[in-house]
């Protein structure tokens, strides 16, 4: 199969919501192997929509990847983990990666699979806070540390709302980036407040027009949601 040939294959399956043949996941298997890394990123990406059995086993194997955005791709997708083996690779993953995407996402997807093993009770939730909160002690990257601020959060330390809001005014793009992505998955009535003072005064000092345009959509949800619950 030349690669246009290969491109056009992946392309039909991302847009696809049925489930996957056998077939075509052999074919992905060995894709996962193929020369050029964008194929095996885009064999990652696409996983995330078709969990099989199989699908975890070659997601799993693009984390031994030696591209680093192919890593990425496949922790990212391994979000739809439901093994033992996923699970602890992506922890020796998040202390041992030397590329921070590749360590961020996979603090993202520890979550994730903690999530689908066991359910979100809150003893599973303490399992997940008492896991990652001595690998925050040792994470330096900023990016990386937002990642964990989030999961962390929804795990229960709400002490970590405030340790997000403290990156808003962050020097680094991408670390306020993360920051706005965390608010729109810990965002609710109990800490929207708090979240719209820190937007509302951060947002004159935002020169990047996209974020600023992200800070004003949560502005503006926040006040979506008020006037529903007047109703």
């Amino acid at each position: 199969m030349d690669q246009n040939r290969i491109q056009d294959f992946l392309s039909k399956l991302d847009k696809s919501r049925r489930r996957l043949t056998a077939e075509e996941l052999e074919v992905l298997y060995g894709l996962a192997a193929y020369p050029d890394p964008l194929i095996r990123s885009d064999v990652a990406a696409l996983l995330v929509d078709h969990y099989e059995e199989k699908s975890e086993e070659i997601l799993l194997r693009l984390t031994y990847d030696c591209n680093h955005l192919v890593r990425t791709d496949a922790v990212d997708s391994l979000c739809i983990g439901r093994k033992e083996a996923v699970l602890q690779r992506l922890l020796t993953l998040v202390e041992q990666d030397p590329e921070y995407t590749v360590r961020g996402y996979a603090v993202h997807s520890t979550f994730d699979v903690f999530l689908n093993m066991f359910g979100d009770s809150d003893n599973t939730l303490k399992v997940i806070r008492n896991v990652l909160t001595p690998l925050l002690a040792k994470e330096s990257n900023s990016w990386v540390r937002t990642c964990y601020y989030c999961v962390l959060y929804l795990s229960g330390d709400e002490s970590q709302l405030q340790n997000l809001l403290d990156c808003l005014d962050d020097e680094d793009y991408y670390v306020r980036n993360s920051v706005l992505s965390a608010f729109e998955d810990i965002m609710s009535e109990k800490n929207e407040a708090a979240i719209e003072d820190a937007l509302q005064y951060n947002l004159p000092f935002e020169e990047e027009q996209t974020l600023s345009e992200k800070m004003e959509e949560l502005l503006l949800l926040i006040e979506e949601n008020k006037e529903e619950r007047l109703w």
